[in-house]
């Protein structure tokens, strides 16, 4: 059964917007909004507190994980106070993943 695939292999597409959760680096376990997604396997990041809208953390794709939500702010007119409050609201409504 080489080569078959299974729903477990799949993995949501990130895309600007999406809630992502930080799995390796200082920031571990961190939630962060995808700024931008870069066509080289990276995407920028930002939470509005460690990591301001006007100097995004660039991360591989592979260091993120997609935590189950999307902003409601356009991310093009995002700022610091907007993203820090999206990620709170998304924190407290119980839909962020918890990472040990």
């Amino acid at each position: 059964m080489t080569g078959m695939r299974t729903d477990c292999d799949k993995r949501h597409e990130i895309s600007r917007g999406d809630f992502v959760i930080s799995l390796a680096g200082r920031d571990q376990g961190r939630i962060f909004i995808v700024a931008d997604v870069c066509g080289d396997g990276y995407v920028l990041l930002v939470d509005g507190k460690l990591r301001k809208v006007d100097k995004p953390k660039r991360k591989k794709l592979k260091h993120v994980s997609y935590a189950g939500g999307r902003c409601s702010v356009d991310t093009s007119t995002l700022t610091n106070r907007k993203a820090a409050a999206e990620i709170r609201r998304f924190s407290e409504s119980g839909l962020a993943p918890t990472v040990s």
